[in-house]
Parts: structure tokens; C-alpha cells; sequence
């Protein structure tokens, strides 16, 4: 799984000031980008493990020593590739809610993670869909799994636009995770 972590301090405008916001369209589309980019960065580590798988097929060994190792990488590319893993996350939201002068434990706080986090999540999920236009869904996705009855895609389906939802139902999602 591709991790990457979006420093959320870096939205918080007019930070410690009585204008401190959040600028949540900016995070939006920072998480797009970001979602993208881990991506291509699995067709990157496709193309490193297919160059590795080449690398042993033709060492000069015998096969019964590389035989263990080449099953090793195949098997990593076979799982890169079934699922395209990405774990997209933010991080810094205590120093957010200082910025902002929200206080750690209150309801307030709870309402602004839980938005931050939604906006990260509804990006990321709508990013995957589009990619799957273009590029082709993960190999295991399909209707007929158990995918559309988890409660956590309902809620991020709902989340979506209408145009968005009718390509992930012909399409499906590049991505098994995303965050």
C-alpha cells in the first residue's frame, strides 16, 4: 500500500488570528492531485518489479536457487496490481484546531476533523472513479462483489454527483483502498 500524508496545517488560513479559517477547496483539490499521483506511482513500482522479474530470470544462477525469489516478486506484483493499495491521510490536525483556536476535545473540533476528513476521503474516492474511466478499474472490482453493500462506500457514494455515481457504477474505482 502507497502511503502519503497531506500536512493540513498548510490550509489553515490567518492562522492563530480571530480570521483563521480552513480552506477546504484547496484541500479538495490537493487530495485529488494526491490521489493521482499514488497512482502512477504503483505503475511506477509495476514497472521497477517487472525490471527485477528480469533481472532473474536471467542471472546466471540455477532456477532452484532464484526460484524462491522470483516467486516472492511475482506474487508482489500479482497483489500490486489486483488492488492498486493507497492509504491517502492528513496529519497535523491537532496543530489545525490551534490555529484555529478550537479547542482539542469539543464538539466544534469533532465538526471540523470530521469534515477535513470527509473532504480527503470524497476526493480521493471521486479521483479513483475517474481514473477507472480512463485507465480501467482494479481487476477485482466488480458490482457483483460485496462492495456496493459496505456502508462506508454507501455513505461515500452518496457524497458523490450524480455524473460521478454513474461512473463508478459502469466503471468502478482504480483503487481497493484509498485511504
Amino acid at each position: 500500500c502507497r502511503l502519503l500524508s497531506i500536512n493540513l496545517t498548510t490550509f489553515v488560513k490567518n492562522p492563530f488570528s480571530k480570521k483563521a479559517s480552513f480552506d477546504f477547496p484547496k484541500l479538495y483539490a490537493i487530495a485529488s492531485v494526491a490521489q493521482r499521483i499514488m497512482d502512477d506511482i504503483i505503475e511506477l513500482e509495476a514497472e521497477k518489479i517487472e525490471r527485477i522479474l528480469h533481472k532473474i530470470e536471467n542471472d546466471p544462477e540455477p532456477w532452484s536457487i532464484k526460484q524462491i525469489e522470483y516467486d516472492l516478486w511475482k506474487k508482489i506484483y500479482k497483489n500490486l496490481l489486483l488492488g492498486r493499495r493507497t492509504g491517502l491521510s492528513g496529519i497535523g490536525l491537532a496543530d489545525v484546531l490551534a490555529q484555529l483556536k478550537i479547542k482539542y476535545d469539543s464538539d466544534e473540533a469533532l465538526q471540523v476533523a470530521e469534515e477535513i476528513y470527509k473532504t480527503i476521503a470524497k476526493a480521493s474516492y471521486r479521483t479513483s472513479i475517474m481514473l477507472a474511466k480512463s485507465r480501467g478499474s482494479f481487476p477485482l472490482w466488480g458490482l457483483e462483489s460485496s462492495e456496493f453493500e459496505n456502508p462506508f462506500i454507501q455513505r461515500i457514494f452518496k457524497e458523490l454527483e450524480r455524473g460521478v455515481q454513474d461512473i463508478y457504477l459502469q466503471s468502478g474505482r482504480r483503487n481497493i483502498a484509498n485511504l
